[in-house]
C-alpha cells in the first residue's frame, strides 16, 4: 500500500511534464496577411509565421508592391484565353544556403535569412521577379514546340523587374571593358538587357509577344526570326556591338550565375 500511495504523485508529475512538452512542441500561431486585389478578383496571402520579425516590413513595404504590381504584370503579359492565377501565396521560410526566392506555380517562397539582410536593397525587387514567374505560367510544350530555355524564362522576369519596376536602380549596367564579353543567353540581367534592346530598337511589344508564345507551348528557336526577321544569335551579335555606347547590360562579364541575380553588385558606367 505504501508503494501504491507513492506511485500516484510520481505518475501525476510525469504526466504534467509530458503535457508541458507537448505544449512546447506545438507550432507557433500562424501570422498571415490576407488581402484581395482588383475588387476581389485576386486573393493574396503573405505568410510570415516563420519570420515574425519580418511581419511589419511585409505589411508596410511588400504589400503595396504586390497590390500595385501583380495586376500590372498580368496586364503586361496577356494571352489569348489566359487568366492569371486567382490566388497568390508568398511565404517566408528558412532555407539556409538556398536561393533568395523561388516560385512553384502560384506560391513564392522567400529565404528568411537573405531577406533579413536585403530589406533596404533588393528584397522587394526579388519578389517582383518571382511574381513574373507566377504570371508566366508556362506549361509543357505543344507538339512541335520546344521547352522554353531557362535564359528566356529568367530574362523576361528580370526585364520586367529592372526595366519596368525599378529602372532607376540601373540593375543591368555593365562596365565598358566587359561589354564585348557578354552573351544574349547569359540569362537574368544580361538577357533582360538584350530583351530591352529588342523592345527599344524593333518592337515595343516584343516581350509580351514572346511570353505569349512561351505560355502557349509554341516556343521554337525560329520564333526570334519570325518576330524580328533575325535569329537570336544574329540579334545577339548586333546587340553586343551596341553595349558600349548604350552603357547598360549585365553587371559582370559573362552574365550572372543562376540564383545570384539578387546578390550581384551593380556596377555603374558613369
Amino acid at each position: 500500500m505504501i508503494a501504491t500511495k507513492s506511485f500516484y504523485p510520481i505518475l501525476a508529475g510525469a504526466c504534467l511534464r509530458a503535457l508541458a512538452c507537448c505544449v512546447d512542441a506545438q507550432p507557433p500561431a500562424s501570422i498571415t496577411d490576407a488581402f484581395t486585389l482588383e475588387h476581389g478578383k485576386y486573393q493574396v496571402v503573405v505568410d510570415t509565421t516563420q519570420a515574425p520579425e519580418l511581419t511589419d516590413w511585409a505589411r508596410t513595404e511588400l504589400r503595396p508592391v504586390i497590390e500595385k504590381w501583380y495586376p500590372q504584370i498580368v496586364a503586361l503579359l496577356p494571352g489569348t484565353s489566359f487568366e492569371a492565377p486567382r490566388r497568390l501565396t508568398v511565404i517566408f521560410q528558412n532555407d539556409p544556403g538556398g536561393p533568395p526566392a523561388y516560385t512553384m506555380r502560384d506560391r513564392i517562397s522567400c529565404n528568411i535569412d537573405w531577406f533579413k539582410h536585403n530589406l533596404r536593397g533588393e528584397a522587394r525587387g526579388a519578389v517582383v521577379h518571382e511574381i513574373v514567374h507566377v504570371v508566366q505560367h508556362y506549361g509543357e510544350p505543344r507538339p512541335g514546340g520546344e521547352p522554353v530555355p531557362g535564359w528566356v524564362v529568367e530574362g523576361i522576369a528580370d526585364y520586367i523587374r529592372w526595366f519596368l519596376y525599378e529602372p532607376q536602380s540601373h540593375g543591368t549596367d555593365i562596365p565598358k571593358p566587359a561589354a564585348s564579353r557578354v552573351h544574349f543567353d547569359d540569362s537574368y540581367r544580361t538577357t533582360a538587357n538584350f530583351l530591352d534592346w529588342i523592345c527599344t530598337t524593333r518592337d515595343r511589344e516584343f516581350v509580351a509577344r514572346l511570353n505569349a508564345i512561351c505560355r502557349e507551348g509554341r516556343y521554337q528557336e525560329s520564333v526570334w526570326k519570325t518576330l524580328t526577321g533575325k535569329t537570336a544569335p544574329e540579334l545577339g551579335a548586333e546587340w553586343r556591338t551596341c553595349n558600349e555606347p548604350r552603357g547598360d547590360a549585365s553587371g559582370v562579364a559573362g552574365g550572372f550565375p543562376h540564383h545570384q541575380f539578387h546578390r550581384m553588385t551593380v556596377v555603374s558606367t558613369a
